[in-house]
């Protein structure tokens, strides 16, 4: 993981050096503002994850009445996704449960979410693709997180 962060910061650095010279500013000034703004993303995506985490864990299942839907939500751990890079999570339901349906949760200026849906090999599982590889032109390339999530039905006893 530090290796790829350092290839992505010096990528960043090729990248802005020219741009900011360019400009007659400092590349210095503004590689941190970039470092620092990023530590800030990062920072308010895991205080968001934590106030998921505090309302799943808050969520109190219980039986319903006949017929009803008896259903809970899941959510995967964030992944990370490299500069140019791809990644995949999937939330899982507990065994004998089944998907209702799913989600994802991204961060990313330049992340695209290529798949979203039920996973092919489990149906306990919501499968979530993301990439940084191909940035919208004119948009330097960057780096983002992902998480899925999924929607369960307890179908067990």
């Amino acid at each position: 993981m530090i290796k790829k962060s350092l290839v992505a910061l010096f990528i960043l650095t090729l990248l802005v050096v020219p741009k900011v010279q360019a400009e007659g500013g400092s590349p210095i000034v503004a590689l941190r503002t970039m470092v620092l703004e990023l530590q800030n993303q990062v920072i308010n995506l895991w205080s968001v994850v934590e106030n998921l985490q505090q309302q799943i864990d808050d969520i109190e299942s219980s039986p319903g009445p006949n017929g009803a839907l008896n259903t809970y939500r899941v959510t995967s751990p964030i992944v990370s996704v490299g500069l140019g890079d791809t990644a995949e999570t999937y939330a899982l339901c507990n065994p004998g449960d089944q998907i209702i349906s799913g989600g994802y949760f991204a961060e990313g200026s330049t992340l695209q979410i290529i798949q979203s849906r039920p996973d092919l090999l489990s149906p306990q599982r919501w499968y979530v693709q993301g990439s940084t590889a191909n940035p919208p032109a004119g948009i330097l390339p960057g780096i983002g997180t992902i998480a899925a999530y999924a929607l369960c039905n307890d179908i067990t006893p």
